[in-house]
């Protein structure tokens, strides 16, 4: 399938900037550009995130090293909320987060419940990865349940790509793989993961580029986690599992399954 050409959002600049400026990188967490698409959770909805967390995921999130977690909100000066419902569930000494560190924990847990739980050894790819704080979140996570990471790779478009390798490279994660949008030729490397994530993404693409995605990586995995964030759900995944998401962060997201 021939591959389409995607608008550059405003955000892109920033990805940019933040790989030559050091300023730029130290608070691009704060820029209007980047937040709106990148690090947008809401206080209200992260602390109904918090919530399941403290409820529905709570013998999960009682062995995980929040201290670990935590590093999340050390670099790009994300804006920082107490959590009080963690202190109060978890009985954490710690408890300031930035909203999207917490959707990216619940994120991390529900995936490990719903497609991980009954595996030991996975291969992850990501469409569309931010700025790598979900992949930074579930390896940590991962590691900490006992469920190993071989390979990890984030596809995306090319400067956000590029700020994603320089985060999670100061982060300590230095075996993730990256696929420019731009320059993907090899797309047979594709099938060497087994399980796919999109968190809020793949729904957001024109229908040209999900159809593309699709083509080339979706048909092709084993499992697959995807928030659905748009109205209406590609027909591709039409027989596949389709829930509302919980907590619910918009009127029309869906969480789509296969596996697990």
């Amino acid at each position: 399938m021939k591959r389409v050409n995607i608008a550059l959002y405003t955000h892109v600049e920033v990805c940019k900037q933040s790989l030559i400026d050091d300023n730029v990188y130290n608070n691009f967490k704060q820029y209007p550009a980047f937040t709106k698409i990148l690090e947008h959770t809401s206080e209200a909805n992260g602390h109904k995130f918090a919530n399941q967390i403290g409820t529905t995921y709570k013998e999960y999130a009682k062995k995980l090293d929040w201290n670990k977690l935590i590093e999340n909100d050390t670099v790009g000066s994300p804006h920082v909320i107490p959590f009080y419902e963690l202190r109060e569930h978890l009985n954490l000494e710690f408890f300031y987060f930035s909203p999207s560190t917490i959707h990216y924990i619940y994120t991390g847990l529900d995936i490990i419940h719903t497609v991980l739980k009954d595996r030991k050894e996975i291969n992850i790819l990501e469409i569309g990865g931010g700025y790598g704080g979900q992949c930074k979140i579930l390896h940590d996570m991962c590691d900490m349940l006992g469920v190993k990471i071989n390979r990890y790779g984030i596809v995306d478009l090319e400067y956000v790509s590029k700020l994603q390798n320089k985060y999670l490279s100061s982060l300590g994660h230095q075996n993730i793989e990256y696929y420019e949008y731009e320059n993907i030729e090899d797309i047979d490397v594709f099938k060497e993961y087994d399980v796919l994530i999109s968190v809020y993404g793949l729904g957001e693409f024109e229908l040209d580029v999900q159809n593309y995605y699709v083509d080339i990586i979706v048909k092709h995995m084993k499992d697959y986690y995807i928030i659905w964030n748009t109205q209406e759900i590609n027909s591709f995944f039409k027989n596949d599992k389709i829930v509302d998401e919980t907590p619910q962060t918009g009127r029309f997201c869906k969480i789509i399954t296969k596996g697990g």
